[in-house]
């Protein structure tokens, strides 16, 4: 889908190069520039800088690496002529302003590269008192309201980086993917395409909770709605998280009501518990009926209840590790091709019969194994397509 779209990666540790992955698994050719000497700093998590960090594999397999002193303006004039000019879209992910005066800043980038799809990924934006604030995933949940509306009176860190993925990534691949077909469809060519996309991570997460947000203004800002008051939160009986005989656990997330009574039925819990006022108690009339809900669950190993919800249409799961999800019959079929089947899909780009050539895979580079003297000008290019 974006074979002959070339992509700067300006970035690193999580939000830029998963983004740079995503857009590269749909075919784009991804460069990423790296700080001499150490590079991305994920290289040296775990393993070393010489293996480089299993995440830093993880995101950058199949990436070509240039490495940049950004105070030297020799070399920075070098990646402007060389890299920059022939590229189709940048992601930079460093806080605003701290580039102005290597001559990487935004205005700079945006006056002498008209054509460039420019996308920032900060923490809270390239305006506002925030903005040069530093932080990391868990800032921004926290300013965001999302951590907020954890379970419990003492929120914990999230297993999944919800701001640098979600907040980040994906919504700043989604957003570069609209300007391409923005420039495809444009009548004047490519020549007028480029354009500046700001990406804030905590501004996009707080965006998550629509599904909450609007109930909890409807409701007058009832401060039950957070800290796992939410339905979605684990509020109400049908939708919540139980355990199993052997201490693991299931989900049962039936919010509608046949599905409820199947569940009900599957536990072999009363009649009357399949009414809308059990499904849906809250307080201590909730607390109950999850504690019926929790003795049945209690009575089979989770093993057990996988073999019992195996082809059963029913919205109750077992709860997963990440390595049993990876063996599983699902993630077996749908990513059969998988280099380690351990290991999940990093990511899942469905475009069926696309025809994308997708670049991932493969190992990480070299830090520095294509000379930043090299240049995209003279190389074999397949224009993006002219209509989408």
């Amino acid at each position: 889908m974006l074979e002959g779209v070339r992509v700067v990666q300006l970035a690193s540790l999580l939000p830029g190069p998963l983004c740079c992955k995503m857009l590269m698994d749909m075919g784009a050719e991804v460069v990423m520039i790296e700080r001499p000497h150490a590079g991305d700093p994920l290289r040296a998590m775990l393993l070393g800088p010489d293996l480089g960090g299993p995440m830093f594999s993880a995101l950058n397999a199949g990436k070509s690496s240039l490495v940049c002193d950004v105070t030297k303006p020799t070399q920075v004039e070098q990646l402007h002529s060389n890299w920059l000019c022939p590229a189709d879209v940048l992601v930079l992910s460093v806080r605003p302003g701290s580039l102005d005066a290597c001559g990487l800043g935004v205005d700079t980038l945006r006056q002498r590269h008209p054509h460039l799809i420019v996308c920032c990924i900060t923490g809270y934006g390239l305006t506002g008192p925030l903005a040069k604030r530093a932080g990391h995933d868990l800032n921004y949940l926290a300013r965001s309201g999302v951590l907020g509306m954890s379970a419990g009176e003492h929120p914990r860190p999230l297993p999944v980086q919800v701001a640098d993925v979600a907040g980040g990534a994906y919504a700043a691949a989604l957003q570069i993917t609209a300007a391409l077909v923005k420039a495809c469809r444009d009548p004047q060519g490519c020549a007028r395409r480029g354009c500046l996309i700001d990406v804030s991570m905590t501004d996009v997460s707080a965006s998550l909770l629509i599904g909450s947000e609007p109930l909890r203004v409807a409701l007058d800002g009832v401060e039950d709605m957070t800290r796992g008051g939410f339905p979605l939160c684990g509020g109400v009986p049908c939708y919540d998280v139980y355990p199993t005989k052997d201490g693991r656990h299931v989900v049962i997330g039936a919010l509608e009501a046949p599905y409820w009574r199947k569940v009900i039925a599957l536990l072999s819990l009363p009649d009357e518990f399949q009414s809308a006022s059990a499904q849906y108690a809250m307080g201590s009339n909730g607390d109950a009926i999850r504690q019926r809900i929790a003795a049945a669950t209690r009575q089979r190993t989770w093993r057990e209840w996988c073999d019992v919800l195996e082809g059963v249409d029913v919205m109750m799961d077992p709860v997963f590790l990440p390595g049993e999800a990876a063996r599983s019959a699902h993630f077996r079929h749908r990513f059969p091709s998988r280099p380690d089947p351990s290991m999940l899909p990093g990511t899942a780009v469905g475009i069926v019969g696309s025809g994308a050539e997708c670049r991932g895979g493969g190992t990480a580079p070299q830090l520095g194994s294509t000379p930043l003297t090299d240049s995209w000008k003279d190389a074999t290019r397949r224009p993006p397509p002219s209509k989408l």
